[in-house]
């Protein structure tokens, strides 16, 4: 009984995370992914995904009766390693956003829905290195290009939403006009740009007071500002209401849909370049493989005897 006892003792000490931590662990998770679930706007992407991580690990806490501290530990560095890789490239590199509203459709999905919601990947480099939490570039990178579709911070006071996504249709120095539902600029009608709706026509109404009316204060672009226009025109508060977008407030370029999978979609050729697929697959593939590694030398040492 002594023997009995004494190893029951052991196994309480080694254990990092007891059954019942695991039920909380994946009731928070659960919660967590239901509240994103009810309302899309309350809770960003990166905690909705938290939720569904600690749903996962308290499910495998709970059935396997709790883990080791041993385990607990190899948890935290693998966490450590993914946010030393990843914080880093989301600040400079790419970052994924969700799509806030139907603006953008029918090029972009967005109805507050966490599961069929598109998610875009967004091309903070090409624009140029931005200093964390500013608006302001240590570097400038390559100008926005028309019809470019851009993820920007709102320059509107009491925006809805506080980040927004659209597409490039007016550039510094630039009169814009749109008339008989086409967009003019220094008096030409601009073609649509590639992969846009062949039917894609831009609404005005009296609310608006930019691009719709041919006077210098609602036609003229100034210099370090675009005109933002989003797709489902009639469904759009865009520039035609707040006017021009400083360059400052552009966060990247969008370069593709990775979620759903179904909509699946490259707007620039992202994940055709060596880059693009570096980031799309191998930095994915070397976390996997590190952790795989990790795990077949623990197998090892466990046959062996050894603590690791």
């Amino acid at each position: 009984m002594n023997e009995k006892h004494q190893r029951q003792s052991t196994t309480i000490q080694s254990m990092g995370i007891p059954a019942i931590g695991g039920v909380v662990l994946a009731a928070i998770g659960v919660g967590m992914v239901i509240l994103g679930m009810v309302n899309g706007d309350l809770l960003p992407d990166w905690l909705r995904g938290l939720g569904i991580i600690l749903g996962a690990m308290g499910t495998y806490v709970f059935l396997s009766g709790g883990v080791e501290r041993s385990h607990v530990f190899e948890w935290m560095r693998a966490a450590a390693l993914v946010l030393a890789v990843l914080l880093p490239v989301q600040w400079a590199i790419a970052q994924p956003f969700k799509i806030p509203s139907s603006s953008m459709e029918p090029t972009l999905h967005g109805k507050g829905n966490f599961l069929t919601d598109d998610r875009v990947l967004v091309n903070k480099w090409v624009y140029g290195l931005r200093i964390p939490f500013t608006n302001k570039r240590i570097w400038e990178g390559k100008d926005p290009e028309r019809w470019d579709i851009v993820v920007f911070h709102s320059a509107e006071e009491n925006a809805r939403y506080g980040t927004l996504v659209k597409r490039i249709a007016g550039l510094p120095g630039e009169d814009v006009l749109i008339r008989d539902g086409r967009l003019w600029v220094n008096g030409k009608v601009v073609p649509w740009g590639q992969g846009m709706a062949k039917d894609q026509r831009y609404t005005t109404d009296p609310r608006m007071r930019y691009a719709v009316y041919e006077t210098p204060q609602s036609m003229h672009v100034p210099e370090g500002h675009y005109l933002v226009l989003g797709d489902n025109s009639g469904n759009s508060r865009d520039g035609r209401y707040f006017g021009w977008l400083p360059k400052d407030h552009i966060l990247g370029r969008v370069s593709n849909i990775w979620w759903p999978p179904a909509h699946w979609r490259d707007f620039t050729g992202f994940s055709r370049t060596w880059w693009g697929r570096l980031l799309l697959f191998g930095l994915p593939l070397l976390l996997a493989g590190n952790e795989i590694r990790h795990f077949f030398r623990r197998r090892k040492m466990r046959k062996r005897g050894l603590n690791v």
